[in-house]
């Protein structure tokens, strides 16, 4: 899921503005933002400014199939073995999505944070370097 913010005419993820293409061949009002470069973007490359509201946004991602010309033909077993195999990959996949925790924001005025806002800063940054241990 992507999580895009928009103020204004700019788009931000994670507080990183993102690039928009004006599209002056196709008019105003076409801009699209480009999400080609996010790892939640699951393979789509743009998202139509006009789709997003000010504020917070949550999109769903849809990446493109497609579709390959394939030069062999499977046998039913072998199907059967690539289809068993894709299954060990995707669960295998989801235990590492679920492991998942995104890098804190480092670019915070410590100065600045409640005592609260510190912990919970605090609190993220140790969950971080657990994960980060526990995968090496």
């Amino acid at each position: 899921m992507l999580v895009l913010e928009r103020k204004g005419l700019k788009v931000f993820h994670n507080g990183v503005e993102l690039k928009i293409n004006a599209q002056a061949s196709k008019g105003p009002n076409n801009e699209v933002v480009w999400v080609g470069d996010l790892d939640e973007a699951n393979g789509q490359k743009w998202v139509s400014l006009s789709r997003l509201n000010e504020g917070i946004n949550e999109i769903v991602a849809k990446g493109r199939n497609v579709a390959k010309s394939k030069k062999y033909e499977l046998t039913p077993q072998e199907a059967e073995e690539v289809a068993l195999l894709q299954g060990k990959i995707d669960s295998i996949i989801e235990v590492a999505k679920a492991r998942y925790v995104p890098k804190p924001n480092l670019n915070v005025n410590v100065d600045e944070l409640s005592e609260e806002e510190k912990d919970e800063l605090v609190a993220q940054l140790q969950n971080y370097l657990n994960v980060k241990k526990a995968t090496k």
